[in-house]
């Protein structure tokens, strides 16, 4: 059997591809959509969280207060894992002598001098730039050009409110920490900056998703009280194919925003997968290609009937000795006893959100100050652990990858979109 016409998913020898997957047309025409979704109720967990896990048409936005990112890196990654997440919103990062590194995200920092850290990161198989919105000085916008599913989208990650001077937007999400009061999404007084945004609401097609029954995101711990200051706004054309809802907290006051966006499926993804011919069982491989091989027997003349039955042992051995995959992403430093401590940490805020008093006011920071240094120790440990590993022998190849992934000189960036004049080329 010729290999073209078998059918096969693999080649042997074939490596994995860096770039965009294998698109493939849906089996039937009734493939469900994910579209037309309400807003979660309130609630810490979202009603339709499942499927949107498994939902590959989807573009997953995080938004949080990080409150500083330094301590926070390897919680950001276990939520950008577990989540999907496409594109995150940070904001008071307080960046500035921090390594904003992600595995498998794109870091993009605000650059000026006033505020303190914005972060817009964007998944390094997602299409995408971010420039600073200047417009809306003083202000602090970071204006992130997002394609995703062959549909252009603009996210602006916010702190305070923006000074919008267009009435209509199009495929337009802008989060983050607003710091403004007003009633219609619970707070008791006005302010400023909540003046700004009812007229914003009021004056162009933009939709703020927070309201007066919401889930609070910010536990104040000096004045023991809770408040929304992280709004949501979408443009509404997105507002009926939405969903939003407030995550568990990653050790910052601010609790984490996830808004899905469903869209239309129109294609399916397949994961190409590579041989690891390091696991190889080549004892294994030997014997079984000797023994296929034997049983083969020429007849007549043609040489395309022989080469396709040698080409068929020889896949077949590899398909049984020669293990085959594609891994995902992982954080090497998340382990059991930190995903504990986060539980408990959990726990203890919503037991000190219910009933703000002193002694659970004590236990939260407490099991916060547990869990930070719980992740350091787990760092120290698993470079303790790679160092005593590594043997420079005969693993040179190893330590020059881990020097590289120390220095960052390969580190990967998402693909930046390209234009021509007014025109924009994906």
């Amino acid at each position: 059997m010729d290999r073209k016409e078998s059918g096969n998913a693999y080649e042997l020898g074939c490596r994995l591809v860096k770039g965009p997957r294998l698109t493939v047309l849906p089996d039937t025409a009734g493939d469900k959509c994910a579209i037309g979704l309400s807003p979660t109720p309130s609630g810490r967990k979202g009603t339709h969280s499942k499927a949107r896990q498994t939902d590959k048409h989807t573009l997953n936005i995080v938004q949080i207060n990080t409150s500083g990112i330094s301590n926070k890196k390897i919680e950001l990654g276990k939520l950008f894992n577990t989540q999907s997440i496409h594109v995150a919103l940070l904001q008071e990062t307080q960046h500035r002598n921090t390594d904003l590194h992600m595995t498998g995200y794109t870091p993009h920092p605000c650059k000026c001098k006033n505020c303190q850290g914005i972060v817009t990161y964007i998944r390094n198989d997602i299409h995408g730039e971010v420039k600073a919105n200047s417009v809306a000085q003083p202000t602090d916008i970071l204006e992130a050009t997002v394609w995703f599913q062959d549909r252009k989208y603009t996210i602006l990650n916010n702190y305070n409110p923006a000074h919008l001077n267009d009435t209509e937007f199009h495929q337009t999400i802008l989060a983050g920490d607003f710091n403004g009061h007003s009633p219609l999404w619970g707070y008791k007084d006005h302010n400023k900056t909540g003046e700004v945004l009812e007229n914003i609401s009021h004056t162009t097609n933009l939709i703020i998703l927070q309201d007066r029954d919401s889930p609070p995101t910010l536990l104040h711990r000096a004045h023991n009280t809770l408040s929304r200051p992280d709004l949501t706004i979408l443009s509404s054309d997105l507002h009926h194919k939405h969903n939003i809802q407030v995550l568990d907290d990653i050790g910052s006051d601010h609790l984490p925003i996830l808004t899905t966006l469903h869209e239309p499926c129109s294609r399916k993804f397949e994961r190409k997968t590579r041989w690891n011919f390091k696991k190889a069982n080549w004892s294994r491989f030997k014997e079984t290609t000797d023994n296929l091989l034997t049983a083969i027997k020429p007849t007549g003349d043609d040489p395309n009937l022989l080469c396709s039955q040698i080409t068929e042992v020889i896949l077949k051995a590899a398909a049984d000795c020669i293990p085959r995959g594609c891994r995902k992403a992982y954080k090497p430093f998340w382990n059991t006893n930190i995903e504990q401590a986060v539980k408990t940490r959990q726990e203890a805020r919503k037991q000190m959100e219910k009933n703000p008093t002193i002694e659970n006011k004590i236990l939260y920071n407490k099991i916060s100050t547990l869990v930070k240094r719980k992740v350091k120790t787990a760092k120290k440990e698993k470079w303790t652990k790679t160092c005593e590993n590594l043997d420079l022998r005969k693993d040179g190849a190893k330590a020059w990858s881990l020097l590289n992934n120390l220095n960052g000189e390969k580190r990967r960036k998402n693909p930046k979109t390209l234009s021509t004049g007014d025109e924009t080329i994906v």
